[in-house]
């Protein structure tokens, strides 16, 4: 400010810690259960993905290439095949307009 007092800087109130946090095996479970229910029907997943698709890239066309490439982590690699990652980004990347198309 040019004139006037100075300004105080903001006070955030801390975050409140859950009252017994969940164990990390449990955490873990959690999650493997719910990708174990998303790769046994992936029907349901797909469909919310495609409305959401279809909400998100009337305002942000490039969320499906964003989407696409997202998950890739470059620097990760497989040890018995170390060009899988590149293999999986490149057909990312080349089917990333499918998930654009709202048709």
């Amino acid at each position: 400010m040019l004139c006037g007092g100075q300004r105080r800087p903001r006070r955030y109130a801390p975050r409140a810690l859950p009252a017994h946090p969940t164990p990390t095996p449990l955490r873990l479970a959690i999650r493997i259960e719910a990708l174990r229910r998303v790769l046994d029907n992936p029907y349901r997943h797909a469909l919310r993905l495609a409305r959401l698709f279809r909400r998100l890239s009337r305002r942000f066309p490039e969320a499906a290439n964003r989407y696409a490439i997202a998950t890739a982590h470059p620097h990760a690699s497989d040890p018995g095949d170390p060009r899988l990652i590149i293999d999986a980004l490149g057909l990312a990347i080349a089917a990333a307009p499918l998930f654009a198309n709202t048709s």
